[in-house]
């Protein structure tokens, strides 16, 4: 019985590891977004995430979700990170 058990601690083990290699490996998707008035893509990841935020100090505009701002905000954006910010 105690061989079992040693074995089935050994193999738990690998599972929870695979796991949580599997799962942390998820969390640095990025997602491509459409700059229609540039008519390019970007790669939306932490870095990007970063220079969104940093206009939205510059800027003072309000901190909400990119994919939530008016259309307008949307281009002001890609416009401020065409300038090379």
């Amino acid at each position: 019985m105690q061989i079992r058990t040693r074995h089935f601690g050994g193999i738990l083990a690998g599972a929870v590891l695979s796991a949580a290699l599997l799962l942390g490996g998820c969390s640095t998707t990025a997602e491509n977004v459409y700059d229609p008035g540039h008519g390019d893509y970007h790669k939306w990841d932490s870095a990007e995430d970063a220079h969104y935020h940093q206009w939205v100090s510059d800027t003072h505009h309000d901190n909400v979700e990119y994919k939530k701002l008016p259309p307008e905000d949307q281009k002001s954006y890609w416009d401020w990170r065409h300038n090379g910010h």
